[in-house]
């Protein structure tokens, strides 16, 4: 089972395309920053807080029109809490890159961390197995970008980690590590359930072979 793009049901993942409330207001520029603190309107599905949401100022992500800097005027976080079914695996993949301004200190570091806790990130524990590419660490992933990319060519790579579940609910949580205004950008974010669920048509045949062996004993009685 996979939930990404824009779904909108129960308390299942959302908005992994990372669409605004409003892009008309994010499309002036090609970006609009978010410095509220504890956003819960500008990205639906998501807490934002000082955080710049991108249209078209850059290159956008593979499969999306939106990405979203985790460094606004400082490091921010992107967040959101879903349900889940215990002990059932899941992974979380997306799309990162680092913003191509220079900033004002001149450092080209971005550098960001993905977590994964249990419950709704108010308390609980890290729950995330690790991640791909040699960047997964135990408990959490650092993402890092120092240079090679552009507004025309962000270079976006793509990052996979996974956890097991340990109650209803978990908090996917992005956060940008560096006082500065330009971070690591993140865009089309998908989780998929990896723990095997029997299609309905597969429940079918089944039962109909039950149904047939037992009728096939039946008729030898």
């Amino acid at each position: 089972m996979l939930w990404s793009g824009s779904l909108a049901f129960g308390g299942a993942f959302t908005n992994g395309s990372l669409t605004p409330t409003n892009p008309a207001a994010v499309n002036v520029n090609g970006y609009l920053l978010s410095n509220s603190g504890s956003d819960t309107t500008s990205l639906p599905g998501w807490t934002i807080s000082n955080v710049d949401l991108i249209s078209t100022y850059w290159e956008a992500p593979p499969g999306s029109s939106y990405s979203v800097d985790l460094n606004g005027v400082s490091g921010g976080i992107l967040s959101q809490t879903f349900d889940v079914l215990l002990n059932h695996v899941y992974s979380v993949t997306f799309y990162y890159s680092g913003n191509p301004d220079t900033p004002a200190n001149g450092i080209m570091l971005r550098q960001g961390n993905v977590a994964v806790l249990d419950g709704d990130g108010s308390g609980g524990v890290y729950i995330t197995s690790g991640g791909s590419g040699g960047h997964g660490i135990p408990m959490s992933g650092n993402l890092d970008v120092t240079s090679g990319v552009t507004k025309s060519a962000m270079n976006w790579q793509q990052y996979t980690l996974t956890f097991q579940a340990i109650s209803s609910t978990a908090t996917l949580t992005f956060r940008g590590n560096l006082t500065q205004s330009s971070g690591i950008a993140i865009g089309n974010v998908s989780v998929a359930d990896l723990t095997a669920v029997p299609e309905p048509g597969a429940l079918i045949i089944v039962g109909s072979g039950l149904l047939l062996i037992g009728w096939r004993r039946f008729r030898k009685n």
